[in-house]
């Protein structure tokens, strides 16, 4: 194999390391939302972030997730980033969470608050448990069939 090969193999199974795809993930869901919330609601809507919004304006947490996203992806090569950004990310989604699951108990905002609460929760947990993997030299594809 070329030397050339070798180096592009390396940087693949780099990329592959599970923390490295476990960051990709979380920075495209933290995209996802932040550019969700960028273009304003319908005044009429029931607000289920009300709790959210007395600390900020949901615009300004939209590019507070845009930037975590943003360095979510950075932190995917900086490897000393990542357990702040796996942080963030986990703190972002869990406060989503709440927020979610304090509008359906207290304000009767709608029946179905529940479930985005859980979600975004969830999620919040996926995000720590992927912090807390410790990555050794298996990587993915790298099994052996004799196992």
């Amino acid at each position: 194999m070329s030397p050339a090969a070798r180096w592009i193999q390396r940087k693949a199974e780099a990329w592959l390391r599970l923390k490295a795809l476990a960051l990709l993930v979380t920075a495209v869901s933290c995209f996802g939302i932040g550019t969700a919330y960028l273009v304003p609601s319908a005044p009429d809507r029931p607000r289920q972030l009300t709790f959210v919004e007395t600390i900020a304006p949901l615009h300004v947490f939209a590019w507070l997730w845009v930037a975590v996203g943003a360095a979510c992806l950075a932190s995917i090569v900086c490897r000393r980033m990542r357990p702040a950004m796996f942080g963030f990310a986990a703190f972002l989604h869990a406060m989503w969470g709440l927020s979610f699951s304090a509008s359906y108990v207290f304000l009767d905002n709608s029946d179905r608050d529940w479930v985005s609460a859980r979600g975004y929760l969830v999620i919040a947990g996926l995000i720590l448990v992927a912090a807390g993997i410790k990555e050794g030299s298996r990587r993915w594809g790298r099994r052996s069939l004799s196992r």
